[in-house]
């Protein structure tokens, strides 16, 4: 966390970097779309290699997720 520009937790993400370092984000995923982020970082991380079937149940478990919260704003 050498690069934060302030000294509270911040989410890391492969590939991208430090996140979320003022903690909004983690208060209110669904309003940011964190979900959706982290589902598509996990299909292109899945398209980059060998099928990872505990991969594959995260993205499964994150479909999931997004299909209640999508059912609950209709």
């Amino acid at each position: 966390m050498d690069n934060l520009l302030v000294d509270t937790r911040a989410l890391f993400v492969q590939g991208i970097g430090h996140i979320d370092q003022y903690g909004t984000y983690a208060k209110q995923p669904w309003e940011y779309g964190i979900p959706y982020f982290l589902r598509d970082s996990l299909v292109l991380q899945q398209t980059r290699g060998p099928v990872d079937p505990t991969l594959q149940a995260r993205i499964d478990a994150l479909n999931s997720d997004i299909a209640v919260y999508e059912a609950r704003c209709r």
